[in-house]
């Protein structure tokens, strides 16, 4: 993603995707010391598509003074993406990674949008491993996920042009109260983060205990049409533990 109109391309062809980057905080590092303006306005782009999985994501419109009225009906006033959902892996070096990082990150909530997680493996010498397939029981389980429903094709799946209705999954009773004792819990965190400036970090630890809960029900349960305390509980110990 080389600026915000590279995501917004993409979104086009795959409304829903996952991404994973090598080196992630060396690309964070030359960001922020070239001062690249695209890059920086590509990584806005991310962060508010994070919030849109339910709603609409528009690229920024410019002047139209000079263009056919019809091209602007049909071409530029158009451009929308319908509920885009970006899944991005990065991998860094710790160091890396938070030498990248400054009070910036923080206070505009780019940080609080990924989990992260540090290993704290040991260093060991490495085995020869052969190369393997993805075992498939996963591959079909993606396959399922994805199938076709209804009048659904493959090619309106990926048209983001499209607004597909979405399939609710409810959270029960026991996860309802399990997500407010979160809720209360991260705000008296908050409270004791505020003194340092770090209180963002923890502004959507409760949004991702919920994206988390959501995940791991249709992992284990691809038909589900409800979230359970177990698996909620575990979503949130997940992520506090993390956060």
């Amino acid at each position: 993603y080389t600026s915000s109109g590279a995501v917004h391309s993409v979104l086009k062809m795959r409304p829903t995707q996952i991404t994973i980057m090598d080196e992630f905080g060396k690309r964070l590092e030359s960001i922020s010391q070239a001062g690249n303006t695209n890059k920086e306005d590509g990584i806005q782009t991310l962060m508010e598509a994070w919030g849109r999985c339910h709603g609409i994501l528009r690229p920024d419109n410019y002047s139209l003074m000079g263009i056919q009225v019809e091209d602007i009906k049909e071409k530029i006033m158009n451009r929308v993406t319908h509920k885009p959902a970006i899944t991005m892996v990065g991998l860094s070096v710790p160091k890396n990674f938070y030498k990248a990082l400054n009070s910036g990150r923080i206070a505009d909530g780019f940080l609080n949008r990924f989990v992260v997680v540090e290993s704290k493996e040991p260093r060991r010498v490495g085995e020869l491993r052969r190369f393997k397939e993805p075992p498939t029981s996963i591959v079909n389980w993606v396959n399922y996920i994805r199938r076709q429903r209804g009048n659904m094709d493959d090619v309106a799946r990926d048209n983001a042009e499209i607004d597909l209705s979405q399939i609710v999954l409810n959270f029960d009773r026991e996860s309802e109260e399990i997500l407010q004792d979160f809720a209360r819990e991260i705000v008296k965190r908050q409270d004791i983060l505020e003194k340092d400036n770090l209180e963002p970090l923890l502004s959507r630890s409760k949004e991702k205990a919920m994206r988390l809960s959501l995940l791991c029900t249709l992992a284990s349960n691809a038909d589900a049409r409800a979230i359970t305390g177990d698996i909620t509980q575990w979503a949130v110990d997940f992520i506090r533990y993390y956060d």
